[in-house]
């Protein structure tokens, strides 16, 4: 144990460089974040396909239950489509 340091060792080389590399992803992954939230309009598309897929996937459960509300699910959904992705 008397003149073992833990630097230099294969226990803090492996934790300095995995905290390097994750260090580097975190930059990357924020800078790809930043690009994507620059375009307002693909925000906006983005944000009216996940609503109209929400949407769509409960009628698709109303349409299987043979239930009129499927209809009204249709129709919000290409609403919510129409006026986020227009305004």
């Amino acid at each position: 144990m008397i003149g073992k340091t833990l630097f230099g060792s294969k226990l803090f080389n492996s934790v300095f460089i995995i905290t390097i590399l994750l260090f580097i992803s975190l930059i990357v992954l924020r800078k790809e974040s930043i690009r994507r939230n620059a375009d307002m309009n693909a925000v906006r598309n983005r944000k009216a396909r996940k609503l109209a897929q929400k949407r769509l996937s409960k009628a698709l459960i109303l349409m299987k239950a043979d239930d009129d509300g499927f209809y009204e699910e249709i129709l919000k959904a290409l609403w919510d489509i129409c006026l986020i992705s227009l305004v």
